[in-house]
């Protein structure tokens, strides 16, 4: 597919899901696909397959994208490995040097920026809250003490 065409991704999601999405162990991204098995003999089956479907349907992989038995990836703002999946810490970092939203646009683009991270928040939905309130359209937006506490949680 030539570069530049804005369905890119959507066109290899569809083409990926359709050729591998059916194998178990197998994580599709758009146009990344991430294969996880419980031990090595697992992974190497899981491999195998993706494979020989690859073959079939002449799917070539970018070898230099490839991360081939590693313990952990760091794929989408998350740390994946045999523990689970944490935040990526760097993210998050970057998330908080960010300063503080000036206008309603860049409290739209902060809240935007932190909401992948709400699944590792108990409770974000409450704590942001006081920020979504400011978002809608037809109230009367005033930054107060409760919106400046919900910004720093």
């Amino acid at each position: 597919m030539p570069f530049g065409i804005c369905s890119a991704l959507e066109v290899f999601q569809k083409l990926n899901t359709k050729v591998f999405g059916d194998i178990p162990g197998v994580e599709i991204y758009f146009d990344d696909i991430v294969i996880a098995g419980t031990d090595i003999d697992d992974h190497d089956r899981i491999m195998n397959i993706m494979l020989d479907r690859a073959k079939k349907y002449n799917i070539k992989f970018n070898h230099n994208k490839i991360q081939y038995k590693v313990k952990q990836i760091i794929h989408v703002g998350m740390i994946i490995s045999k523990n689970g999946v944490k935040a990526d810490p760097t993210q998050i970092q970057a998330i908080v040097n960010i300063k503080p939203p000036s206008n309603l646009k860049e409290m739209q683009k902060k809240l935007g920026m932190t909401n992948y991270l709400a699944r590792f928040i108990p409770q974000y939905s409450t704590i942001t809250a006081p920020l979504r309130e400011l978002l809608k359209k037809k109230i009367e937006s005033t930054w107060g003490k409760e919106q400046e506490d919900a910004l720093i949680t």
